[in-house]
């Protein structure tokens, strides 16, 4: 994000200008260079992440803190296990709700 920082007078203003002149003039901006291979990996993944809104910085983070929970398991793997679960537990909650249902309905027409 872009800050907008405001002087109390022009010369403050023209002196911060200067500054910053001098500073990109001696190389002290930070530019990163990348190769080819580089290039193409960062343009490759912006093209996977922009779609679903995430950031490169913040899927590495989470990333690596599923590998070290995981270890050598495969990330994916490990999703796939936690769907499968997720749906059997949903189910058989539903299955107890139904057999809940049918046994206090039978209890109504006794």
């Amino acid at each position: 994000m872009r800050k907008r920082p405001t002087y109390p007078t022009f010369q403050a203003a023209k002196d911060e200008a200067n500054i910053v002149v001098n500073r990109l003039g001696n190389a002290d901006a930070d530019v990163l260079t990348l190769t080819s291979a580089d290039r193409s990996a960062y343009l490759r993944a912006r093209q996977l992440l922009d779609p679903i809104g995430a950031h490169i910085e913040n899927v590495a983070a989470e990333f690596v803190q599923a590998k070290r929970l995981l270890g050598q398991v495969p990330l994916l793997q490990a999703v796939e296990y936690y769907i499968k679960r997720l749906r059997w537990i949903l189910r058989r909650a539903q299955s107890r709700q139904w057999w809940g249902k049918c046994s206090s309905s039978s209890k109504v027409m006794a």
